[in-house]
């Protein structure tokens, strides 16, 4: 398979994950407001409310764990990404104090078949 190929197999992988999480977390009560928000400091793959509070969600895909799990990708560089574009969507909806937080949803394939695990709070909030 050339670089190309496995590329757009793994956005289409990222974006089926992102559907699955997002539907996962609308299944607890979650309301998505956005998905894939992007700006000059990265992306949020989708941004969701729980109650009164906004919900900053990082998901991560896994097809098998040769690469570590899917909660091992998030660094420390990328949690600093996700705070910025937090920020800077905060800014975007003219608010900057309402409640947030930062949650992962782990998506891993087994058998066929998407399995997700949500961490709360993955990194300090807002």
């Amino acid at each position: 398979m050339r670089a190309d190929e496995r590329g757009a197999l793994a956005n289409e992988n990222g974006r089926k994950a992102e559907e699955a999480a997002a539907r996962y977390l609308e299944k607890k009560g979650y309301q998505k407001l956005k998905d894939r928000y992007r700006c000059r400091f990265g992306e949020i793959d989708l941004i969701m409310k729980d109650g009164d509070q906004l919900v900053f969600v990082e998901v991560k895909f896994r097809k098998n764990s040769d690469f570590g799990t899917p909660a091992e990708a998030v660094s420390q560089a990328k949690q600093r990404k996700l705070q910025l574009a937090a920020r800077s969507y905060l800014r975007e909806i003219g608010t900057e104090d309402l409640a947030c937080r930062f949650d992962l949803v782990e998506i891993v394939l087994y058998q066929g078949k998407m399995y997700a695990k949500h961490t709360k709070n993955m990194i300090g909030g807002e």
